[in-house]
């Protein structure tokens, strides 16, 4: 039988034994069907009644039939497989489909190669984000049987009269709370997904504190990489992997010789059993990771300002003891050592402060307002990280000061520094040459 015959005669099948083992009437029909990621020919089955049905994909079935499967079990396993997910499929109200003010609350977002998909972003909204590109769904129930989801195209995007910045900004405001993000060491994932309670036997036994490789995801898996979107992703994975400059100790730093050592990191870890987050100490895994560093005199300046600060408002210095180190430079109201996102919200609120205060007063004096946009603590890492390319040249030099385990890593960032130091380059000399054929005239 081959494929065209196969497609109809399990179309016409599938209908018939439908009927005789649910007692139901439903439509199937063959279409093709363009998904992220992939194009395959499915069999749709609805019921009369409905718009909503259950595709199946009919070329996996056609390659169970070359395989020697056979064409009676083929199609019980389809009726079946269309029953189940019909019986289960999660309510949904079609009225509400028709008003973007009710289906924007269930918004959610999908990373997806941009090169694989290129057609068929075409016909969606979409941001790009380097070789990947932002598509968004309407998540429309979760069953036992997966997540119910609808592709957003440009087509409803002109039937709702929205623009796509408009969808993509709810879309970060409500993907986060649909499908939260969820950062596990990847000793957690694999305990998961082989069933496996105690991991000593396979070596994975790893304390979550010594975890040095992380899976993110979304809670139940469903389409994870859309949390490279959202904005607060990197602050989170921020939590999860060591605190070089939290972690850093008075002994840590010779004023006199202007170095900083960085020899440890603190590391912050959810205890299952203590159910908050643990603080521990995390020793460099390489060479790399252990290292000095020169302290400018604006750095030496700002940590004695530090020190006295401290001692002037908190009555002393850091007095917290982790894994039987000391003497930590940073310290909260409390006396201990901070959490990173607590410092990125102090970040935040100080930009908001300004910003609020800056649209003001550029209200007052009708002038453009000059807006600082929002960062965090990893942005000013890859913002020294760039500076630094744009004045030294030598890559282990740069390697050495940030601590990457990689050279490639190191490469990454000066060629991006470089290409935009180019750029500003060329746009000099463009300008100079102007000015010198001018003179030679």
């Amino acid at each position: 039988m081959d494929f065209e015959t196969f497609k109809e005669n399990l179309a016409s099948d599938v209908r018939e034994q439908f009927y005789e083992r649910f007692g139901k009437e439903v439509t199937v029909e063959n279409h093709k069907v363009e998904k992220m990621n992939e194009t395959y020919d499915a069999l749709t089955v609805k019921p009369e009644d409905s718009i909503i049905g259950v595709n199946i994909n009919v070329n996996t079935l056609y390659k169970d039939y070359e395989e020697g499967r056979s064409y009676d079990a083929i199609v019980n396993g389809a009726t079946e497989v269309a029953g189940n997910a019909l019986e289960n499929r999660p309510d949904f109200d079609i009225d509400s489909f028709s008003d973007y003010d009710k289906m924007k609350s269930t918004l959610a977002m999908e990373v997806v190669s941009a090169e694989r998909n290129a057609e068929l972003l075409e016909t969606v909204p979409h941001k790009d984000i380097e070789d990947m590109a932002v598509v968004y769904r309407f998540v429309i129930g979760e069953t036992s049987q997966g997540s119910g989801t609808i592709l957003v195209t440009n087509k409803m995007l002109d039937n709702y009269g929205i623009t796509p910045d408009q969808l993509h900004e709810d879309a970060v405001k409500n993907a986060p709370e649909i499908r939260p993000l969820v950062i596990e060491g990847m000793a957690e994932v694999l305990a998961k997904q082989m069933g496996v309670e105690d991991l000593e036997m396979l070596g994975l036994n790893i304390p979550p504190e010594q975890e040095q490789m992380f899976v993110a995801s979304v809670e139940g898996n469903v389409h994870g990489a859309g949390v490279l979107a959202y904005r607060d992703f990197m602050d989170k994975a921020a939590e999860r992997v060591d605190g070089e400059c939290l972690g850093l100790r008075w002994e840590d730093l010779d004023f006199e010789n202007k170095v900083i050592s960085i020899n440890h990191a603190v590391t912050y870890y959810r205890s299952a059993e203590h159910g908050r987050q643990l603080m521990s100490i995390s020793l460099p895994k390489t060479e790399a990771g252990i290292r000095t560093i020169p302290m400018l005199d604006v750095v030496k300046e700002a940590f004695l300002m530090e020190k006295e600060q401290q001692f002037d408002m908190l009555g002393g210095l850091n007095e917290q003891i982790i894994d039987g180190m000391s003497g930590f430079v940073f310290q909260n109201a409390d006396g201990r050592v901070p959490n990173p996102q607590t410092v990125n919200r102090k970040i935040k609120r100080i930009v908001e402060t300004y910003n609020s205060e800056e649209l003001l007063n550029a209200a007052k004096e009708k002038r453009d307002p000059e807006l600082i946009p929002n960062f965090s603590c990893h942005v000013l890492r890859h913002t020294f990280a760039t500076r630094l390319c744009e004045v030294e040249s030598n890559l282990k030099v740069i390697q050495s000061v940030m601590g990457h385990r990689n050279i490639e890593t190191t490469m990454d960032i000066y060629a991006e520094a470089t290409e935009e130091k180019k750029q500003e380059t060329f746009e000099g000399l463009a300008s100079w040459t102007i000015c010198f054929r001018k003179w030679v005239i």
